[in-house]
């Protein structure tokens, strides 16, 4: 009998032990699980991705760069895709962030406010469309309502600009459909209807440097950020195989290339201003980057791609031709 009451005990001091272990796995996988969330979302440190317009991959790389480098348990994966697709990715919640050439519109902040996905805006940079002709192209400098009849399909052939030219009908391209290049051009040209039959959308604006090099009645529309870091050597090989358009002033008739000091000046015309836009309700890893690109040393960054930055002077250098 006394046997049988041991044997009892012995059951409920096992099934007792049993459960207390149970018990401190658990709160120890609880605390290691919210401890994991700590590690992995602080502003210097931890994984996110980040969409960005594909017109706008130099100056996103170029940060990218030094922010890795200088906070090395940061992890972040670029996407580069069209305006339209990079909005798309901040409105499924699948990025925290993004960079575009505009901020958002009404609808687009008031949609994710109903998601509780609150954007906040950060100016960053300035920059520009550059437009580029092939080599061999003489009329490299064109006026303002020259760039305009091209851009809206007034003028479609090249002798309607320079009749003694042995080039014919314009083509135009842009790196694709949903780039912010070709809303640019839509918007600021032809009044938000559909482009011209000539004008035409490779993928990426590499493609379109590479087209206007083997095509010489065409006219390429990109991101000047893609040649303005003059430093690069990747830029360089660029710029030997194409001509940048100068633009012709209405006002004193002198030609501007989409320089750094002519953006700022505003003797360039055709600029748009870059945007970071974070949705993240805490200070995880993308409020971290925003503030980098927005400090100091990010600007500085933005500066020597020869882009103008939004919160630096610009030292204005006479450049010789």
């Amino acid at each position: 009998m006394v046997f049988i009451d041991l044997l009892k005990l012995g059951m409920k001091v096992i099934k007792f032990v049993l459960l207390l272990c149970l018990t401190l796995i658990f709160v120890c996988c609880d605390n290691n699980t919210s401890s994991r969330k700590v590690e992995k979302d602080t502003p210097i440190s931890g994984f996110i991705k980040i969409a960005a317009d594909e017109s706008l991959a130099p100056i996103v790389n170029a940060e990218l760069e030094v922010f890795l480098a200088t906070y090395l348990q940061a992890h972040i994966q670029p996407i580069y895709r069209g305006e339209s697709d990079v909005i798309k990715h901040l409105i499924a919640d699948s990025v925290r962030c993004i960079v575009l050439a505009r901020p958002l519109s009404k609808e687009e902040r008031d949609f994710l406010t109903q998601k509780t996905l609150v954007p906040k805006e950060t100016k960053i940079a300035t920059d520009a469309i550059a437009f580029l002709v092939h080599k061999e192209n003489p009329d490299s400098e064109l006026t303002n309502i020259q760039i305009q009849a091209i851009m809206s399909g007034k003028i479609t052939k090249w002798k309607e600009i320079n009749p003694k030219t042995f080039l014919d009908s314009i083509t135009v391209v842009f790196d694709n459909p949903n780039s912010s290049t070709a809303r640019y051009v839509q918007e600021r040209f032809n009044d938000k209807k559909p482009l011209p039959k000539h004008f035409f959308a490779l993928s990426t604006n590499e493609e379109v440097m590479q087209y206007i090099q083997t095509h010489k009645s065409a006219i390429g529309v990109i991101g000047v950020n893609w040649i303005s870091d003059i430093d690069d050597k990747q830029v360089q090989k660029f710029r030997k195989n194409f001509h940048v358009v100068g633009v012709i002033s209405d006002a004193n008739k002198t030609a501007y290339q989409p320089y750094q000091s002519y953006i700022a000046d505003g003797n360039y015309p055709y600029t748009r201003d870059i945007y970071f836009i974070s949705t993240e309700p805490h200070r995880g890893l993308a409020t971290g980057l925003g503030a980098f690109i927005a400090s100091h040393r990010g600007q500085k960054i933005i500066q020597k791609a020869g882009l103008v930055p939004a919160t630096m002077p610009v030292r204005i250098v006479e450049i010789k031709r």
